[in-house]
């Protein structure tokens, strides 16, 4: 979990952004101040208007919900995903105290019983791995030879 941590904190300040919107404005915003004109404005964001904290967070919070009671897709798989990660989370908490207690394990020994889930991990990994690329080379061909990132997310269920 700390391991976990480091990473996201590391991920969150060391990547850049990617989102269009976002660094077309900052090169307006750039070449505004460059060029000392107060008259740029992005092809996303014509007029400019400021929007407060509060509206931007109510928005931010409206989005998923908005996404549930639109798309039971997302709501089947979100639930889906909740369930999975509910017991994986359970099994991290359980494992010491089951092993331990029933078993009589000692602590160091219990921990050996994380390397199930582990290889499990790996496992999964290495098999999305080497069939997610053929799956796309057929879903292409049923699709008239077009591509769609979703054409990815069946594998992913896995």
């Amino acid at each position: 979990m700390i391991l976990g941590g480091v990473v996201s904190l590391g991920i969150e300040f060391l990547n850049q952004e990617t989102y269009t919107v976002v660094l077309i404005r900052r090169k307006t915003e750039l070449l505004s101040k460059e060029f000392d004109r107060a008259d740029l404005r992005s092809t996303y964001k014509p007029k400019q208007i400021q929007e407060s904290l509060q509206s931007m967070l109510l928005r931010g919070l409206k989005r998923p919900l908005q996404l549930y009671v639109k798309s039971p897709i997302v709501l089947l798989l979100s639930t889906y995903l909740a369930i999975i990660y509910g017991f994986l989370y359970l099994f991290f908490t359980i494992i010491p105290s089951v092993f331990g207690n029933a078993y009589h394990w000692s602590t160091g020994i219990s921990g050996l019983a994380y390397l199930g889930i582990g290889l499990g991990f790996l496992i999964g990994f290495v098999v999305q791995a080497l069939t997610s690329d053929r799956i796309i080379v057929k879903s292409i061909a049923q699709n008239n030879s077009k591509y769609q990132p979703e054409m990815r997310l069946p594998t992913m269920i896995f």
